[in-house]
């Protein structure tokens, strides 16, 4: 513990005209002389060693005002002064000069004790408010007990435990940082307490020793001594840690915003530069639980805060990025209880539209009108006359912003089957956008459909199917595997919709779908490889094709290709023009499943002129260049069985020949 003041009575002075009162109560045998305070401090012992740290803290106190850079200056003098004081020996005096002037009234968490306006302290003016705190803890029993709270000190004491512990970790480093940037460093480790707060916390994480247990244990320690707007700091340095660009811990992150979520009033205050963060981020986050950590976080916020989020986003957000689009759609369609964030919005938009300038965009204005049809088609039970041209009216629009909204809100309709068999009529549009350049516009409008035709009857469903399966096949070899197992999918949906009488003529849609699905089967993402065996086999079914059925079954690939080649060999100059591109895919796997099918069929084909030869050999010729070593040989391979094969072919027509010639 802190040394005590030497062994000499215990002196009190007292103020000329007030009431008598010691700093501490006198020894019974110690004689306790009164004597009257000088207007200077002169009568310190640790004056004559720090008289200018003793006068600047007086004219400080004494002063109207109070500049940041003086209040720094102000609380690195108390730091020295209690260290000389307790290093030399020289503390009589210092506890009633403390108490005298309302040091630490001064000193709690900012300097501005003394009659300045709250503000929030600067970095280096909070770090001298902790460490000014802590030196005077130094000083002495009577100096420490004037401290603000005891139990503060020792929580602060934990912080500074705490904080050492994580910035052994770097991962530690957006989190601890930033909280002791704030906080400055607490307090110094050469308190007498140090020693007994870092066992303490040492055993606190014994159960836990993990970054996880210690970056929640320091933040839920220091909570109370961070201002609002550093809280906001911390949360939002949770917040940009979700992007796939960082390197740090999501699982911190992510427990870092749970935290500050069950605390809405304390660490989500600032909304306006909460919901830019959260914008930014999901600029550049695309991982499945860090968009929902965010999502959580932003209906969080609606619910909470639903005036502030509706200003906020018609202001700051909106929709002409993907990042804003995707906040819309969460407030608009993935909860049904944000009823008085909707109410606030719908009165920030009416307020608007009879204003020249206007503050919010016409962007935002689409966007509520796209939300207020879908609210109306849901409390009319059906398109209503006012919502179904407007609805018509954004698909059909350039913009890719409106096209997604609306596609957003067909889906939320659709998961009702009296809706969704109602919103057939916008179909014919929805079909339109599966060609649009955007993916998740794509993507929405596949997940529509499998809706819709989900709950249609089957009459209906199988027209549709004759009309939409063929549309779907360029998507199965989208670059992104979603669409490609979306897109895979719905065709099978379609297939097994179809009624006997539209059989037919949906067996001459389904023979384009053979060779991709058969080449998908070897896709590299295992959901879309397994929904391409569930596909080809539902186009087995349907062509009654039971040898092609039971090669698909027992995943026999390569008999599968040989099936195809010899079931209908007029067909093979098709399979060859289909599979050509799949040469230069991105998928090695792809690649290689389309080089052999190629050597194959090329076998197969009765047809094929010698420049139809040459030009796949010299295709083929190219893969020799392949990423892949096992694409270069099996191409290499591939070429020399062809030409080869070619050579003797020729050789056995030229043997014909002669034994034909007349003698």
């Amino acid at each position: 513990m802190a040394e005590g003041p030497p062994g000499c009575p215990i002196v009190a002075w007292e103020e000329v005209g007030a009431p008598q009162e010691s700093s501490s109560p006198p020894e019974p045998d110690e004689v306790c002389v009164i004597q009257p305070l000088q207007a200077d401090a002169s009568w310190l012992a640790v004056y004559e060693e720090e008289q200018e740290m003793v006068d600047f803290i007086q004219a400080f106190l004494k002063s109207s005002e109070k500049e940041e850079t003086k209040k720094v200056w102000f609380l690195e003098c108390i730091c020295t002064l209690c260290r000389a004081a307790r290093h030399k020996g020289l503390l009589q005096g210092l506890d009633v000069f403390c108490h005298r002037f309302e040091l630490a009234k001064s000193i709690k968490l900012g300097g501005d004790g003394a009659g300045g306006p709250k503000e929030k302290p600067h970095t280096c003016l909070l770090h001298q408010c902790l460490l000014a705190s802590s030196k005077r803890g130094h000083a002495g029993p009577g100096c420490f007990s004037l401290l603000p709270d005891a139990a503060d000190l020792h929580q602060l004491q934990k912080c500074s435990c705490a904080r050492k512990g994580l910035e052994e970790d770097s991962e530690a480093e957006p989190f601890a940082g930033q909280m002791f940037l704030t906080g400055g460093r607490m307090l110094s480790e050469d308190n007498p307490d140090h020693q007994e707060i870092q066992r303490e916390w040492e055993a606190e994480s014994t159960s836990s020793s993990s970054l996880l247990h210690k970056a929640i244990t320091l933040t839920t320690v220091c909570k109370n001594y961070f201002w609002p707007s550093e809280k906001t700091d911390i949360v939002a340095t949770a917040i940009e840690a979700m992007r796939d660009s960082s390197t740090y811990d999501k699982q911190v992150a992510s427990s870092m915003l749970n935290m500050a979520m069950r605390e809405p009033a304390s660490w989500l205050t600032d909304v306006p530069s909460i919901v830019r963060c959260i914008h930014e981020s999901m600029k550049y986050t695309s991982t499945a639980s860090a968009w929902k950590s965010l999502c959580a976080l932003l209906i969080l916020l609606a619910c909470e805060y639903p005036k502030e989020l509706a200003c906020s986003m018609a202001i700051n957000v909106p929709p002409y990025d993907s990042a804003a689009l995707a906040m819309w759609e969460m407030v608009f369609f993935q909860n049904k209880a944000l009823n008085e964030f909707l109410i606030w919005l719908t009165m920030i938009v009416d307020s608007q539209k009879g204003l020249r300038r206007k503050q919010i965009s016409t962007a935002v204005l689409h966007a509520c009108d796209i939300q207020a049809a879908v609210q109306d088609c849901t409390n009319s039970r059906g398109l209503s006359f006012r919502s179904l041209p407007l609805l018509q009216e954004h698909l059909r629009s350039p913009n890719p912003g409106a096209r997604s909204l609306v596609l957003m809100g067909l889906m939320t309709l659709s998961e009702r089957p009296e809706m969704a068999r109602k919103i057939q009529v916008l179909l014919p549009d929805v079909v339109q956008t599966l060609q649009d350049a955007n993916k998740h516009i794509r993507m929405k409008a596949l997940l529509v459909f499998q809706s819709v035709v989900g709950h249609m009857e089957r009459t209906k469903a199988s027209h549709v199917a004759l009309q939409l399966s063929g549309k779907l096949l360029p998507l199965f070899d989208d670059e992104c595997s979603q669409l490609r197992e979306l897109s895979i999918r719905l065709f099978k949906d379609l297939i097994k919709a179809v009624v006997c009488c539209d059989k037919r003529r949906m067996k001459n849609k389904v023979w384009r779908g053979l060779v991709p699905l058969l080449f998908h089967m070897s896709d590299q993402t295992q959901s879309v490889a397994k929904v391409s065996e569930e596909a080809l086999l539902a186009v087995a079914e349907i062509l009654k094709w039971e040898e092609l059925k039971d090669l698909i079954q027992a995943q026999q690939t390569w008999r599968i290709t040989e099936c195809l080649l010899v079931k209908d060999r007029r067909r093979v100059e098709k399979y060859l023009h289909q599979s050509m591109p799949y040469l230069k895919d991105a998928q090695a796997s792809l690649r290689e499943a389309a080089i052999k099918f190629i050597g194959l069929a090329a076998r197969h084909s009765r047809n094929q002129s010698k420049e139809e030869l040459s030009e796949i050999c010299r295709a083929l010729q190219a893969m020799e260049e392949d990423s892949e070593a096992s694409i270069c040989s099996l191409a290499a391979q591939t070429v020399l069985i062809l030409t080869s094969s070619r050579a003797r072919h020729s050789l056995s027509q030229s043997l014909w020949v002669l034994r034909c010639w007349p003698c």
